[in-house]
């Protein structure tokens, strides 16, 4: 993936064309994947085994996959054939666009590349991050998990705003139209990024979705209402890890349910998950390998935002990654790594929690 270029992907749109794994989705008539050696298939059918055999024109790159390696055929190496993955986002056959024109590489960002990253996400109040080292905020590294790299994400907040009561704090999101499943990883650590949870409460990374008809500005005391996240980091008792999911109305007042546990600034995953009007938020602890509900009233099904009570969802959302540490100047903040972020499209409400 090497020298990847992210052209437009900024604005993510036209997920609910993705196959059910972030790969796969609809087939079009307009892409031709190459000859029968070096692409895969034929323009209907984005990547049947047909000439080139599964190694290099079949379902391996011309399918559902990666839609090509490098050797994805000559003109859009089954960019509108192979689904959300047709063509290598790294120039093997074209311009990975997929289904519904969505570009894999912004579904399923390892934080590697940073031309990856910046192409594929905007950022809103990047002044209160502390980084400092550009115009987004953020800064990226690399890690050493169970022997192999690990590409991250890392924001360093200011001590004060927190997206919470109608506030606004630092926001990195994509624009997500329909039905959606996001999830990611995450570390909530001390300001020097050692291994530590920060020795301070009300620190927390997390998922955020807000419609994008609520207009975001960072004029000092703008509203900012609407919203739902669900959280990981450290409560407002500075030794109690745990996780909160909430929800903020248009008039700024936020309900949340919290829910302790030692692990939740180490490394466990957040996810949040859209099948029309109902959105689902739930987490996952890091040595567990099943889903808990979490929300902000306290219904595990998620919640269902035709009641008249709760933020609408309309037909697009910004959907990103937050890092918030609410207090006041001077105290010790909190760094916060994301690692390995994926979209994908839901069958059911059913798969949010599987």
């Amino acid at each position: 993936m090497a020298g990847v270029l992210c052209c437009s992907c900024a604005n993510l749109i036209g997920l609910n064309d993705l196959g059910g794994d972030g790969a796969g989705g609809s087939t079009s008539d307009s892409g031709s994947g190459g000859d029968g050696d070096t692409g895969g298939g034929t323009a209907d059918t984005g990547g049947e085994p047909g000439g080139g055999g599964a190694e290099t024109g079949g379902t391996n790159t011309g399918g559902a996959d990666t839609g090509g390696t490098g050797t994805g055929g000559t003109g859009t190496g089954g960019a509108s054939t192979g689904g959300a993955s047709g063509g290598s986002a790294s120039g093997g056959g074209g311009s990975g666009v997929g289904g519904g024109g969505q570009l894999y590489i912004c579904t399923d960002d390892q934080f590697e590349y940073p031309e990856v990253t910046e192409g594929c996400w905007d950022v809103f109040n990047a002044g209160l991050l502390q980084f400092g080292d550009d115009d987004r905020g953020y800064a990226m590294g690399t890690s050493m998990e169970a022997g192999m790299q690990n590409g991250y994400v890392s924001f360093l907040p200011e001590v004060g705003p927190a997206w919470k009561n109608g506030e606004a704090a630092y926001l990195m999101y994509q624009e997500v139209e329909g039905n959606f499943l996001f999830e990611v990883q995450l570390q909530v650590l001390e300001p020097s990024g050692s291994f530590n949870p920060p020795a301070r409460g009300d620190a927390f990374g997390g998922i955020l979705a807000i419609p994008v008809t609520a207009p975001l500005s960072e004029e000092a005391g703008a509203e900012h209402g609407g919203y739902y996240a669900i959280k990981a980091g450290i409560l407002a008792n500075p030794s109690q890890p745990g996780y909160r999911a909430e929800y903020t109305t248009e008039a700024g007042v936020t309900t949340s349910e919290e829910r302790e546990h030692e692990d939740a600034w180490e490394g466990g995953y957040l996810r949040m998950c859209r099948v029309d009007n109902r959105l689902w938020t739930g987490v996952k602890f890091h040595k567990d390998d099943y889903w808990l509900p979490l929300h902000g009233n306290d219904v595990s099904a998620g919640y269902e935002t035709e009641n008249e009570d709760l933020p609408d969802l309309g037909e697009i959302l910004r959907v990103g990654l937050i890092g918030e540490v609410s207090g006041t100047d001077g105290e010790d903040g909190a760094v916060v790594r994301y690692f390995d972020s994926e979209f994908r499209v839901p069958l059911d409400i059913f798969e949010c929690n599987e």
